[in-house]
């Protein structure tokens, strides 16, 4: 599957939170619209954990590519906050890769 999204509501501390979960395959074509239009079908407040091939210098990455932009883009004019330790989510045994 290329676009995998869970999505799951439930309380914190309090207050009813969506957390949205999403993997999106390297081979997919990741547009702009269509990070935009799933954003803002959550219901507020919300966390998002994704997965999405995408490499930048912003989260910790050694290289920048255009999901990379996008994803930034996408961050700055949705007003939404990277939350992120800059650690690697991945390890290759024969080279050092991070993705985020």
């Amino acid at each position: 599957m290329p676009l995998e999204v869970i999505l799951i509501r439930a309380i914190l501390f309090i207050r009813l939170v969506t957390v949205c979960s999403i993997y999106i395959s390297l081979k997919y074509p990741l547009t702009k619209a269509e990070l935009h239009n799933l954003i803002n079908q959550l219901p507020e407040p919300y966390i998002i954990i994704k997965d999405c091939n995408a490499h930048k210098i912003l989260w910790g990455d050694l290289r920048c590519d255009a999901r990379g932009r996008l994803v930034e883009n996408i961050l700055t004019t949705s007003d939404l906050c990277l939350l992120n330790k800059k650690e690697p989510t991945y390890y290759n045994l024969t080279e050092f890769i991070l993705i985020y």
